[in-house]
């Protein structure tokens, strides 16, 4: 599990982003229900491929912060 360290800059860019973070977060999660009501493995394998594309830009975004 990772804790961030977010300072006031960055909370006021998260502020700024956050229409775009939450569309990636919904993105993941859409996939994420599609590969779980996926009837073959190609739709399952291309959902699992694109949630965990959103889910690596949501980490690049929030690795910028201080670990703790």
């Amino acid at each position: 599990m990772k804790i961030y360290l977010i300072t006031e800059d960055q909370l006021e860019n998260i502020g700024k982003k956050h229409d775009s973070l939450l569309k990636t977060g919904s993105m993941c999660d859409l996939m994420l229900d599609i590969a779980a009501q996926a009837g073959d493995f190609q739709t399952f394998d291309a959902a699992l491929e694109l949630a965990n594309c959103e889910l690596d830009r949501l980490e690049l975004f929030f690795d910028t912060c201080d670990l703790v």
